[in-house]
């Protein structure tokens, strides 16, 4: 990963783009919050962070709904969705990856009455504000 980030550096130099933090527009999310909306995908994804136990990555599940609005048109529009991440984690082996029922990842599926994540699929989601607990910015998730 090293040479790939040294790599994009020398070429943002070369191309001579300045690099820094910009600002970026910012939707308000609270008019979807109460909207019902299905879950069209379920994926899992592997995180940045590793089990220091296992020394293997950890993952979770990323459930995302059906399209809440489409703001902006042609070219420039933005599909948005609610979506919401739920951990899973290795067992004592390291060879199998799954949840328990006292987990987060656990308590939604038997809220949502399913056994394993495929069946979320079409399930339906009331949308709801989530905020990040890293710079408190707000996004569209569900309960």
């Amino acid at each position: 990963m090293k040479n790939q980030t040294e790599k994009t550096e020398n070429s943002m130099k070369e191309a001579n783009i300045p690099i820094g933090e910009i600002e970026m527009p910012t939707l308000d999310v609270r008019p979807y919050v109460g909207r019902e909306v299905k879950i069209a995908s379920v994926t899992t994804l592997e995180t940045q962070f590793v089990d220091e136990r296992l020394n293997k990555p950890k993952y979770s599940l990323r459930v995302v709904t059906e399209i809440v609005d489409t703001i902006g048109e042609g070219d420039n529009a933005i599909e948005l969705t609610a979506s919401n991440l739920y951990p899973l984690y290795w067992d004592a082996t390291g060879e199998n990856l799954g949840w328990a029922e006292q987990t987060k990842t656990g308590q939604f599926l038997k809220k949502m009455r399913v056994k394993n994540p495929g069946e979320l699929i079409g399930k339906k989601v009331i949308c709801q504000i989530r905020t990040s607990k890293k710079d408190g910015r707000e996004y569209l998730g569900f309960a």
